[in-house]
Formats: C-alpha cells, structure tokens, sequence
C-alpha cells in the first residue's frame, strides 16, 4: 500500500506559469530606478541565468555602482510584485492544484 504523499514541489516558469514575457517589464522598472533606459535587446543576456548573473550583467553595462546584493534585493522585490498581481498561471495548474488538494 502506498502511502499519501504530504508535499508536491513545482518549479514556477515553464510549469505553472508563463514568467518570461514580464522580465522585460521587470528589468525596465528595476534599470528604471538607476536612470537607465531598457532596451529589449537586453533580454538576451539575463534569459535563463541567475538573479545575480543579470544584476552583474547591468552593473557591468551600465557602469553601475551599486552593491549587487542591494540590486538582487530590488529586482527580486518587482518580480515578486509581477508574479503577484500580474502573471496568471496557465489554466491546467488550478486544475491540477485542485486534484491534489484531493
């Protein structure tokens, strides 16, 4: 007999949700708050890669001085504030959602 399992880990883009189309938003509000006007092109070099990868990647760009910590804190605060009230997870995740609820 198998026992109930108590805890399901999901990864979030790609799985429940569709995050990718807003990190240029994301970017943009956080360049946004140094003076720095986004560009899309930008989008190129931070897809895929760590918080701190694309905060070096700006603070290199854009001759940023800021401490890296202080600009990780900051972009993952925004995103936060998107994946909160403005990236809708796919359809089938409360679907699903709800069959483990069960």
């Amino acid at each position: 007999m198998s026992q109930p399992f108590r805890a399901v880990i999901f990864d979030l883009d790609g799985v429940l949700a569709d995050s990718e189309p807003w990190w240029n938003e994301i970017d943009a509000k956080l360049l946004a708050e140094y003076g720095v006007t986004y560009r899309g092109e930008y989008h190129r070099n931070v897809l895929g890669v760590s918080y701190r990868l694309a905060v070096e990647f700006y603070k290199k760009t854009f001759g940023l001085s800021v401490p890296t910590d202080e600009m990780m804190r900051q972009r993952g605060e925004i995103a936060a504030d998107f994946f909160a009230h403005r990236i809708d997870v796919f359809p089938s995740t409360k679907l699903v959602l709800q069959e483990l609820r069960q």
